[in-house]
Formats: structure tokens, C-alpha cells, sequence
């Protein structure tokens, strides 16, 4: 059963809830997106999360309270049913990336998107090696929080394989060039996830072309490269980077680039 809330204000977010906690044991599908979201409301969810089978929720666009996030995490290692969580636009910061970070690990989540939030490099750091421990989340989106990671053995984390992660986005974060280098060996060999998007507008550079020789790249797969990214489990890498390389919602262009065009990196 899907239910959605868009836009609505905090009395009637409070009313539907109560309406689900007395209602009927049905699978939910919840959208508060774009709502006004108290903390008397995540009292509400957590409730819910306990007593029925909410596979999914949705915030959203929605500004969270203070303790919002920390009182949902607290529930979720008890929360068998729920599968995914959406908070992207939730202005979340460090406080709530740690709080999620501490949970992750014991919760049957399978897709956690946190993009376009707040949360700096300290909190990506500890959502990343919280996923890392983690054999059910297959899709992780932290994108465009604008952190700078430069720990490579950190990230290294995310491309082990041991852990479930299909769908990997840290776009929009700072990742510089010599993180990369070491980290593309991990990445190629990695055969569990197929979606990876590392970009960041100025961060790439024609200076990648020396990450080519060190996976022993094919000139036949340098044809197809316009990101360092892995998409279908082939390496892409890009010689410059524009702002036309995004589409409205953010997400990647990856038009394949003629040979002709990639100069040097050949």
C-alpha cells in the first residue's frame, strides 16, 4: 500500500500516521516529501516502524527537527521489513550521518539515499565504512554533499567484496586525483557493483590519462570512457568535464566520446 503525503502540513502528517498505526497489517510505501516534519512525528514513525510492515519512507525535500534522525535510527536494527530509506534534500549534517552510520550495520536496509544533504567529510567517512559492514544495502547515494575525500584506503571500503553494494553515487564530493589512482585497481576488479559515479565538475582532470596504464586499459575501452565511473562494469574516464555533462536532476551524461576526440589520453 503506497501512501503520500507530499506538501502537507504537520497536522496532517500526524493524522495519517496515527491513521497507519490503527490501521490495517498492510506492506507501506510512505511519502512525507516536502512536508512539515516535527519531532513528535518521528516519535510517530518509529511507533510504526515497530508494529507494521513499512517497506519504505520517503522525506524528501522535508527540513527534519533536531533528534529526527538520531530517534529513527534508533529503531531501525528492529525494523525487519523496511528496505529503503530516501532523505535526499533533508539538510541532514554530521550529527544525523553518525547516527545512521551507527545503525546501518544491524538493519536489513537495502537502499540508503542521502544525496544533496549537509553532511561533510567526517559523517561520508563514517556512513562509508558503516555500509562497508553491511551485507544488505545495495545502493548507496551520497551525492552533492560537497565533501573532500582524500582518504583512498577509506573508500577503499566500499569496493570490497564482501559487502552487497550493486549502486554506489559520490558525485558532487571532492575526490582528488591521486585518491583516484590508487583507487581504480579496487574498482576494476570489483565485480558486484555495476553503478558507480565518482565525478566532480573540476575535480577530473586530462591528468587521469595516467590512470590508464596502471589497470591496462585497452584503447578499444579508452573509446568509451567520459567520467572515471563504472557503469555496466566498464570503466569510463573523461578528458574534460563541463557543466553540459548533467542532466536537471544531477545525474551523469554518459554519452560514449569518439576516439578522435579523446586526444592524448590515447
Amino acid at each position: 500500500m503506497a501512501v503520500s503525503l507530499q506538501e502537507s502540513s504537520a497536522s496532517q502528517v500526524s493524522r495519517a500516521l496515527t491513521s497507519l498505526l490503527n490501521g490495517v497489517e498492510l506492506s507501506v510505501r510512505l511519502s512525507l516529501d516536502c512536508c512539515e516534519i516535527t519531532i513528535e512525528h518521528a516519535t510517530q514513525l518509529a511507533e510504526l516502524l515497530g508494529v507494521r510492515p513499512v517497506v519504505a519512507f520517503y522525506l524528501r525535500g522535508s527540513v527534519l527537527p533536531e533528534g529526527f534522525i538520531a530517534a529513527i535510527a534508533e529503531v531501525l536494527p528492529t525494523c525487519v521489513s523496511l528496505k529503503e530509506i530516501d532523505l535526499r534534500w533533508c539538510s541532514l549534517n554530521n550529527a544525523d550521518a553518525s547516527a545512521l552510520a551507527h545503525a546501518l550495520p544491524f538493519s536489513n536496509l537495502e537502499e540508503l539515499l542521502l544525496g544533496n544533504n549537509c553532511i561533510s567529510t567526517e559523517g561520508l567517512k563514517e556512513l562509508i565504512r558503516s555500509v562497508s559492514q553491511s551485507h544488505t544495502v545495495r545502493v548507496l547515494d551520497l551525492q552533492n554533499n560537497d565533501a573532500t575525500l582524500t582518504d583512498a584506503a577509506h573508500l577503499q571500503y566500499l569496493f570490497q567484496e564482501k559487502n552487497a553494494l550493486q549502486t554506489v553515487f559520490l558525485e558532487g564530493n571532492r575526490i582528488p586525483t591521486k585518491t583516484l589512482q590508487y583507487l581504480v585497481p579496487f574498482i576494476v576488479k570489483n565485480t558486484s557493483i555495476t553503478k558507480l559515479s565518482l565525478s566532480y565538475p573540476g575535480g577530473v582532470s586530462s591528468q587521469l590519462k595516467g590512470l590508464i596504464g596502471s589497470v591496462g586499459m585497452r584503447n578499444s575501452l579508452l573509446a568509451q570512457m567520459s567520467r572515471l565511473c563504472v557503469v555496466d562494469k566498464k570503466v569510463e574516464m573523461v578528458q574534460t568535464l563541463t557543466e553540459e555533462d548533467y542532466d536537471d536532476w544531477g545525474k551523469l551524461s554518459l554519452t560514449p566520446k569518439p576516439e578522435s576526440e579523446l586526444g592524448d589520453l590515447i
